[in-house]
């Protein structure tokens, strides 16, 4: 849609711009187009199609100036009012190409491979962590996530509740959430209609058996849906949970309208992430420079007219009184 809107953007300038004859010279070759045709057979031979089709050749301008400016209204519209869903990819930010041929995309990887891995945390921390939006699964939706190392069937019941279970059928390893249907409560699987309730794991019916078997069961995860985020709980050692989500009223209450997401896709252990947010220290350093500078760190610090200004930063970090101290505040 952009590149439409830029390249009608400039043909109506040329248009504007062009003098009598070149607008004489346009409307006389638009007069001498024939009916559309295809493969020799004329089509949409009727009078009144014959009629239509005169008026748009005797119409061109106009016709041109309505669709340019829908189309310019349109872009319009999905710039300011629709939200903006910003996704960045592995490559896209702090790799530089190490050859002249080697693309970001070659370079990210061969990071990737090279990085030296000594001793680890826990793989992911213990917490809860967000599935999806609320939006994206409806009543009677069963779709698959991959989240935690672990794929992850996400359906909703028909009494409107989120319901998380292991998507691999423990029988022969169907994917639940692909081809499987919504019963009640339940998920089917897709491959023998095994049938697993939503918040157990525990299945309730096999088609052909005259009993469901007690080891017929798949892991089934903790879920709550709030902020309008479906979240799933994640413990190392399988422990139930310990706190729950905070509630942000704007969004519950739906005084805070939602205008898009911003997503990048990095190499880093998770906890990594927390840890750079918590590092106040390094704001004032690395974030000085003034934005318009760029991100590039060779040259975000050159001497030049970018460099007389700078962002200043204090922050400091605190964490709330018990049962809240997993929580910090800036």
């Amino acid at each position: 849609m952009a590149t439409l809107t830029v390249v009608l953007a400039v043909c109506l300038i040329a248009l504007a711009f062009a003098d009598s004859t070149v607008q004489r010279t346009l409307t006389a070759n638009l007069g001498e187009l024939p009916l559309p045709s295809f493969v020799g057979i004329q089509v949409l031979d009727s009078p009144a199609v014959a009629e239509t089709w005169e008026f748009l050749r005797s119409h061109a301008k106009e016709v041109f100036w309505v669709l340019a400016g829908f189309m310019i209204l349109v872009e319009l519209y999905s710039w300011l009012v629709k939200p903006l869903n910003v996704i960045r990819r592995l490559e896209e930010r702090g790799y530089v190409a190490s050859e002249k041929r080697a693309t970001l995309m070659d370079t990210a990887a061969e990071v990737v491979k090279r990085r030296k891995r000594g001793d680890l945390p826990p793989v992911y921390p213990n917490g809860w962590f967000r599935i999806c939006d609320s939006g994206d699964v409806a009543v009677g939706d069963v779709k698959t996530f991959t989240v935690l190392g672990e794929s992850i069937a996400v359906f909703r019941g028909e009494n409107g509740t989120v319901y998380a279970v292991e998507a691999y059928c423990p029988h022969l390893g169907a994917n639940l959430g692909i081809g499987g249907r919504v019963i009640g409560n339940c998920v089917e699987c897709p491959f023998h209609g095994w049938t697993f309730r939503g918040d157990d794991g525990k299945c309730v019916r096999i088609p052909y058996a005259k009993k469901v078997p007690e080891i017929a069961k798949t892991k089934s995860w903790t879920v709550v849906e709030l902020n309008k985020i479906v979240y799933v709980w994640y413990h190392a050692e399988g422990y139930e949970p310990t706190f729950m989500p905070e509630e942000i009223e704007g969004i519950s209450d739906g005084t805070w309208r939602y205008h898009g997401f911003s997503e990048h896709m990095i190499n880093a252990h998770i906890q990594e992430i927390p840890e750079n947010g918590a590092d106040v220290a390094h704001l004032d350093h690395l974030h000085g420079p003034f934005l318009m500078a760029g991100v590039d760190l060779r040259s975000t610090n050159k001497p030049g007219a970018m460099s007389s200004v700078r962002h200043g930063w204090t922050a400091q970090w605190s964490p709330l009184e018990a049962p809240d101290k997993h929580i910090g505040v800036l």
